[in-house]
């Protein structure tokens, strides 16, 4: 065999065959296709991160807002010729309580705040209702709210319960209601499910810093 021949077969032997083009063809697919999965993943897992962490603000937001008023809740008793009642109605689905607002609330001053479940078309949501006291307009019969906030949407229960003792010499206890006229309960506790998939409302226990109403540091008379 000349050389010119033999060096002619050997530029022939150096190219990729159909089947080894077929091969890495495959293999380059699936090296994409991981890459692409993995990416995928990433960015799923990064969105979920971004939603539980706004639904973490979201909550911590709103169990503030509900600690800061509640908290301060002040024992006042309104006085209507002979009856007199304390502004603090406890129920299982539903609370009010008088205390102090600042002044982006109104102007500041004496507030009925009242928590409750209200119902829409779409869905419940847990609202934070505003009334102010006014001699002329018992806060526990008036249903105009001077401002109304919602802080938790899509609500499928709301459950309050409260500690204390209702009666002098009682044993302290949980109770379902709070009607006691001598005094709010030591704690609240609130329990809200929600219908997200990711409910992450925990169970919320709130002390109230005055509770005796014995030597109320306000009376309001009516008119």
């Amino acid at each position: 065999m000349s050389i010119n021949n033999r060096m002619q077969l050997e530029n022939n032997n150096t190219g990729f065959t159909l089947i080894e083009m077929m091969i890495a063809m495959v293999l380059l697919s699936l090296i994409m296709l991981m890459l692409f999965s993995s990416l995928f993943s990433a960015n799923k897992h990064w969105q979920i991160g971004m939603h539980s962490a706004d639904k973490n603000n979201e909550v911590r937001l709103s169990v503030g807002v509900i600690e800061k008023y509640l908290s301060q809740a002040t024992p006042l008793i309104w006085i209507d010729k002979k009856e007199q009642s304390i502004l603090f109605s406890g129920k299982q689905n539903e609370l009010a309580f008088s205390t102090r607002l600042p002044a982006h609330r109104g102007g500041g001053g004496f507030y009925f705040v009242k928590l409750h479940i209200t119902e829409s078309e779409t869905n419940s949501s847990l609202n934070m209702d505003y009334f102010l006291i006014q001699p002329d307009s018992p806060p526990l019969k008036n249903e105009k709210a001077a401002d109304s906030v919602e802080l938790v949407a899509d609500v499928d229960t709301l459950v309050f319960s409260y500690f204390g003792r209702k009666k002098p010499g009682q044993k302290e206890d949980w109770f379902e209601e709070w009607e006691s006229k001598t005094s709010l309960p030591r704690l609240v506790r609130i329990q809200i499910r929600t219908s997200a998939p990711d409910n992450i409302w925990p169970q919320i226990d709130i002390p109230l810093r005055n509770t005796s109403v014995k030597r109320p540091e306000y009376v309001i008379a009516a008119m």
